[in-house]
């Protein structure tokens, strides 16, 4: 992957997840979304990936006694994806995928 302008820069509530946004050059031109998650308690990070937004949400998941890490992301497709971050263990994970759509086609 080439330079990246990042745009913005997101941190979960507990401080332990982070988000940089950015902007680059598309595989066949014109501009493309990209985001990079780091784990702080695992001082690491994923990939870039392509993306236009993104951002964290702390709630309580039904069933749940304690509030749970949530990353909202968008992909191609569009589609907008709910992962929980740190779940309690992988099988009740929390993963939403919700198709979007745009009044006008040719957005994003």
């Amino acid at each position: 992957s080439g330079p990246v302008q990042v745009i913005n820069y997101h941190q979960s509530q507990d401080k332990q997840w982070l988000i940089l946004g950015g902007l680059a050059k598309g595989k066949q031109g014109g501009i493309a979304g990209v985001l990079q998650v780091h784990s702080c308690k695992m001082n690491a990070s994923q990939p870039t990936m392509p993306s236009h937004a993104a951002c964290f949400a702390q709630i309580t998941l039904d069933g749940r006694s304690a509030p749970s890490n949530l990353i909202c992301f968008t992909t191609n497709g569009p589609v907008l994806q709910i992962l929980e971050l740190d779940p309690p263990s992988k099988d009740v994970a929390f993963k939403k995928k919700v198709p979007l759509q745009f009044k006008q086609a040719d957005d994003f």
